[in-house]
């Protein structure tokens, strides 16, 4: 039986989730990238559903209602610009599709949490879900609260890291690469953790990964306090230091 103590979480998160188009499966001749969170903003309309000619300013909007400031949202719009084609719509606008975030080593790296190393698959396929990976980073969650957080992050790096380099002769993981690598890491804790002191509860990583789509079924709601730059950081650093401390 649902605790009661969790009755009025999920009762907001579905007002929230009101708001927000419904979230509805990609169909064929959609594209999507190698990142869940954008590929959830298309899977509920919150950017074009089909994956293509993305604006900025779409871009910016689908961030804001997933609770990330101005100037977070900004910075992130101008990373995928810079890693694809000058491209412009009838408006003069420019544009990128969801597809063109899987170009190889732009912000699309090796070692990715649920994603295949490009050159490890026959296909290239870098952008869908890998279910090993994704089994392997929740078996990494904390076994008293249930969650993943910076500690189960920085296991998995290391884990995804060393299977690179010994799998992958081609790896690239320099540090460009491991910075976006720990950055995505920080930023899942960061979007889908605020309400449990970044740490995430299962339902939301599966919501999240697996079905690329926002959790509003299972309790999650967007930060009411904008997520910055600054709380980006730090939890990268939690990353990171929890990292070095690993022994294995």
């Amino acid at each position: 039986m649902l605790s009661f103590l969790f009755v009025p979480l999920i009762l907001g998160s579905l007002a929230q989730a009101a708001s927000v188009p419904a979230w509805q499966a990609p169909t064929a001749g959609d594209v999507r990238s190698p990142c869940p969170i954008l590929n959830a903003l298309a899977n509920h309309g919150l950017i074009n559903r089909n994956g293509k000619d993305i604006t900025p300013a779409q871009y910016t909007a689908g961030l804001k209602t997933i609770g990330c400031d101005p100037v977070l949202c900004g910075a992130l719009a101008q990373a995928a610009l810079n890693v694809i084609p000058n491209r412009k719509n009838e408006k003069g606008e420019s544009v990128f599709g969801l597809d063109d975030l899987r170009t190889h080593l732009g912000i699309e790296h090796d070692a990715s949490l649920t994603r295949n190393d490009y050159d490890l698959d026959p296909n290239h396929d870098n952008y869908s879900l890998n279910r090993t990976l994704y089994d392997q980073l929740v078996s990494l969650r904390d076994p008293q609260t249930q969650r993943l957080d910076a500690t189960s992050i920085a296991r998995a790096r290391k884990i995804r890291q060393k299977d690179s380099k010994d799998r992958n002769p081609k790896a690239t993981l320099d540090r460009k690469q491991l910075a976006l690598a720990h950055g995505e890491g920080a930023a899942f804790l960061m979007i889908m953790g605020h309400q449990y002191g970044y740490s995430v509860p299962v339902p939301y990583a599966k919501g999240f990964f697996v079905d690329e789509r926002l959790p509003f079924e299972e309790g999650w709601e967007p930060s009411a306090k904008p997520l910055s730059f600054m709380e980006l950081g730090l939890n990268v650093g939690a990353v990171i230091e929890k990292e070095l401390t690993l022994k294995n």
